[in-house]
């Protein structure tokens, strides 16, 4: 927990030198929330003031997304034989939040790319049976994690569709 040193500065009229100090309150800085601290101003004839401040912890780290497959050429690729079964579950992502802690992420949307035509292509593909992989081709998928603060991370993946299957002759 990261302690709390951002203190507020007081714009304080006497006559005299006055002492400022933290009377009650604790900021801990790896909890969102609001806390309240309170002050004390005492000068030289001991005669004190006090005021109380908030001080709002808000989460502005995004979550990180660690996508389940890191091989190929772009580091972010599942590489498949065509006619492989891939699953749901073979392509969740795991998200690890400071405040929200660690889930798994299901691609939001996917696009199946079998060719250079793209009216050939099937975007927003329907991804909740699996992914066909009778053919040679790709999937793009997307991910997209916001937490309970609003902060939103991003990423994607790739499903490489190889044919492995050598030619047979008669």
């Amino acid at each position: 927990t990261k302690e709390f040193t951002d203190f507020p500065t007081f714009e304080i009229t006497d006559l005299t030198e006055v002492t400022t100090k933290l009377v009650s309150g604790k900021v801990d800085m790896g909890k969102v929330g609001t806390y309240t601290l309170t002050y004390s101003f005492t000068d030289k004839f001991n005669n004190v003031t006090t005021k109380e401040i908030n001080v709002n912890v808000v989460d502005t780290t995004a979550a990180t997304i660690e996508i389940p497959y890191t091989e190929g050429k772009n580091k972010n690729e599942m590489i498949v034989t065509a006619g492989t079964r891939v699953t749901l579950e073979d392509v969740m992502a795991v998200v690890t939040d400071n405040i929200d802690g660690v889930s798994k992420l299901a691609p939001y949307k996917a696009d199946l790319l079998i060719s250079n035509n793209p009216s050939e292509n099937i975007y927003n593909y329907d991804f909740s049976n699996g992914f066909d992989t009778n053919y040679q081709g790709r999937y793009n998928l997307y991910y997209k994690y916001e937490d309970k603060a609003g902060n939103v991370v991003t990423a994607g993946m790739m499903i490489m569709i190889k044919d492995k299957t050598a030619p047979t002759y008669k």
